[in-house]
């Protein structure tokens, strides 16, 4: 591998946003894909993370392909119910086999990442600047507003209902949907290793409060709790 060249610096901040090239450097995997998530934002496509490379050798990763979201080819399915209609209706990202990416490499001289290819052309618009903010990869839940919805659902209210007091996406950058995922990844962040006995526990607790409470899960072969189901009859 040939020494890279200088004067290659990466500005993602203020206003100014260079164009990626070849031998663009970055500290880090997350500083990469930062950088094309904003130029992504700025022109209007989404980004995702499609793949990873390590050595034969040990688990070093050394490339990574960063994606225009619209890569890979669509399938389209009918919808089964209302809930799926409607979560096709807000999509705004479609496959068209964009073939638009960038694919980093690391050096292990300089212990820098850098960009090694780099394909520009879109094989589809782009989205409009007022739809921007509900790009896949742009689209943001503010801590406050997790931490409201965690709040909300603790107190028992249905998690349509909690997401439903956030109001519309289009106003505040996340959508229902953002809703729902969180707090179904704060309940699986609850239920990791070692975590069943606890939530164990906890069912016990509540069934001697409440003896209408019913319980029933198992766990899967490294200890995490696994097909849960509870009703807290009142």
């Amino acid at each position: 591998m040939t020494d890279m060249e200088e004067d290659t610096g990466l500005p993602t901040n203020g206003k100014d946003l260079s164009k990626p090239a070849i031998y663009m450097r970055f500290s880090s995997i997350e500083e990469a894909e930062n950088y094309y998530k904003e130029y992504g934002n700025r022109l209007g496509f989404s980004v995702r993370k499609r793949s990873s490379y390590a050595t034969a050798r040990g688990p070093l990763i050394t490339r990574v392909i960063f994606v225009c979201d619209c890569e890979g080819i669509y399938v389209e399915k009918p919808p089964r119910n209302e809930v799926e209609l409607k979560k096709k209706r807000n999509t705004s990202t479609m496959k068209t086999g964009c073939k638009a990416m960038i694919r980093i490499a690391f050096d292990i001289k300089h212990k820098m990442w850098y960009i090694n290819e780099f394909i520009e052309k879109h094989n589809h618009p782009l989205i409009s600047p007022n739809k921007r903010h509900l790009m896949r990869s742009n689209k943001y839940m503010p801590p406050a507003a997790r931490c409201l919805a965690e709040q909300f659902n603790k107190q028992r209210l249905p998690v349509g209902k909690v997401a439903s007091l956030f109001g519309n996406g289009e106003n505040i950058g996340f959508t229902p949907r953002d809703v729902y995922n969180h707090l179904r990844t704060v309940r699986e962040s609850l239920i990791e290793v070692g975590d069943a006995e606890a939530l164990m526990n906890y069912f016990r607790k509540r069934t001697i409060e409440n003896p209408s409470f019913y319980y029933a899960f198992k766990t899967d072969e490294v200890g995490r709790a696994a097909n849960i189901f509870w009703v807290d009859a009142r």
